[in-house]
């Protein structure tokens, strides 16, 4: 999963490399993902924020499969999907980020990062 941009210093980008585990398995990959059923993996990458790259594990990345179906279709997803759910904390300071502080709110040095995608068998129609 890479997600780019055109100002590095603004956004993020996360670059999942490899699984590293499949829970309850001792493989490195589900040995098949069934229609609506998920795995559960930990996964290791990139993530670069704000002009620092730093190597990342997220645990428990949920993984579901969806075979394509008219269901599907009429909330516009086509073709088989792969649903991914997961969630890192990282700290601001190890990112060079300084923590914002307001004279009532102070923000938490550590903060909890919520990532969810889609990717599909069929490639977007052109316009």
């Amino acid at each position: 999963m890479n997600i780019s941009e055109n100002n590095t210093s603004k956004r993020a980008i996360l670059t999942i490399e490899n699984i590293v585990k499949v829970e309850g398995e001792e493989r490195k990959t589900p040995q098949k993902l069934e229609n609506g059923k998920s795995a559960y993996v930990d996964a290791e990458g990139l993530l670069k924020l704000h002009g620092v790259e730093k190597r990342i594990t997220i645990k428990r990345v949920k993984i579901t499969y969806l075979k394509g179906s008219k269901e599907l279709e009429s909330g516009y997803m086509f073709g088989d999907l792969l649903k991914i759910d997961g969630s890192f904390s990282l700290k601001l300071s190890d990112f060079k980020i300084k923590v914002p502080q307001f004279l009532v709110l102070k923000l938490s040095e550590e903060i909890q990062i919520e990532i969810s995608m889609l990717a599909t068998t069929v490639a977007p129609k052109k316009k």
